[in-house]
C-alpha cells in the first residue's frame, strides 16, 4: 500500500544581582538593602505608588495570561499585501513551521496547511489526493482533515514564537514550546506537536450514534483474504453499522469458479462490491485495484485499506 499512497499524494526569567560593598559604619544595614536618604525614601515612596503599581499589573497582564504564555497582537499577523490588505486577512503559522493558518473576517474558521508526520487518509474516490495536508474548520463540527489537490487562497503568515499566543477575532493560536502549537475556534481545537503528530477533540473520527460517519472515518478492522484492512468510509453520511455487514458478507463469499473472473463483483443487500483501481488510477496495473462496497443509492461507500 505504500506505493499505492506514494501516488495518491499529488501532491522564554535571568536577573541580575549587583554586587554591593559597604563600611564598618554601616555593617548593621541587611546587605542588598541600601540605606535611603530622605529624598530617596520619597522618590522610592513615588515609584511604588499605588498608580504605578496598577500600571505595571496592568501591562503584565497584557503581555501574558493564565497561560505565562506571552500575548502577541493580532494586528502583528495582519495581511499587507495588496491582496488581502481589504480584507481584515490574518496568517499565523507554528514556531516549527508545520503549520501555516489563514483566516479572515468572512470565514467561519481558520484553515490550515499542516505537514503531517501521520497524515489522515481520506479516500475520496473522486479526487486523487488521499493523504491529509491541511485542517479546515466546520461549523458546528470543529476541525477535520482535509486532503487537496491544491490549497486555494492562503494569507501571507507570520511565525508565531514558542512561549506565545494570540487571539483574533475569537480564534485563539498558541505556542506553548517550538513543537507544540494549538488552534482553538468555537468550543473546537487542534493540536499538531511531537515533530508533526496531529491530536483534536474530535479525532479520531467516529461513527454517530445510528452508525452515520464522515468521510475518513474507520468503521473497523477486518481480516480478509487481502490480510488485515481498515474499513474506510469514502463518502460522508455513510452507516457503518450496515456497511460493515455488508463487507463481512462479501470478504468471506466462496465465489464460484464462474465468478472467479470478474474483479470480485458481487451485490449484497443493495449494495454492489469489487476489487477495482479508483478511477485516476491505471486499472490494468493489479497493484492499483482495491477491495471497496458502495450502496447502488448512492449513500455509503466504504474501501479496504491496509492497516
Amino acid at each position: 500500500m505504500k506505493r499505492f499512497f506514494s501516488l495518491l499524494a499529488l501532491p522564554l526569567l535571568a536577573a541580575g544581582l549587583a554586587s554591593c560593598s559597604t563600611d564598618d559604619s554601616h555593617e548593621e544595614a541587611p546587605r542588598f538593602r541600601p540605606q535611603m536618604t530622605e529624598n530617596s525614601a520619597a522618590r522610592s515612596a513615588e515609584t511604588s505608588s499605588p498608580e504605578t503599581t496598577a500600571q505595571d499589573t496592568t501591562k503584565s497582564e497584557k503581555n501574558a495570561d493564565s497561560s505565562g504564555l506571552k500575548m502577541r497582537s493580532a494586528k502583528d499577523f495582519l495581511a499587507k499585501d495588496p491582496e488581502h490588505a481589504q480584507l481584515d486577512a490574518w496568517g499565523v503559522e507554528s514556531p516549527d513551521k508545520k503549520v501555516r493558518c489563514s483566516f479572515n473576517k468572512q470565514a467561519e474558521g481558520p484553515w490550515c496547511n499542516v505537514q503531517f508526520a501521520d497524515p489522515p487518509l481520506l479516500p475520496d474516490p473522486d479526487q486523487p489526493q488521499w493523504e491529509a495536508n491541511m485542517v479546515s474548520f466546520n461549523k458546528g463540527a470543529g476541525f477535520f482533515p482535509s486532503a487537496v489537490v491544491e490549497p486555494g487562497d492562503t494569507t501571507p503568515a507570520k511565525q508565531l514564537k514558542a512561549g506565545e499566543k494570540v487571539e483574533i477575532e475569537g480564534v485563539t493560536f498558541e505556542a506553548p514550546n517550538s513543537d507544540e502549537f494549538t488552534v482553538t475556534a468555537k468550543g473546537h481545537h487542534f493540536t499538531v506537536k511531537d515533530n508533526g503528530q496531529y491530536y483534536a477533540d474530535n479525532f479520531p473520527p467516529k461513527p454517530d450514534s445510528n452508525g452515520s460517519a464522515r468521510m475518513g472515518t474507520i468503521c473497523e478492522q477486518m481480516d480478509t483474504k487481502w490480510g488485515r484492512k481498515n474499513v474506510y468510509v469514502q463518502v460522508d453520511g455513510t452507516n457503518c453499522t450496515k456497511a460493515m455487514q455488508v463487507v463481512d458478507s462479501y470478504v468471506h463469499h466462496e465465489f464460484k469458479p464462474e465468478e472467479m473472473n470478474t474483479r470480485g463483483f458481487l451485490r449484497v443487500d443493495g449494495w454492489q462490491c469489487d476489487v477495482s483501481a479508483p478511477k485516476f488510477l491505471n486499472d490494468a496495473e493489479p497493484e492499483n485495484r482495491l477491495p471497496k462496497c458502495l450502496d447502488m443509492s448512492g449513500s455509503g461507500r466504504v474501501v479496504l485499506l491496509d492497516t
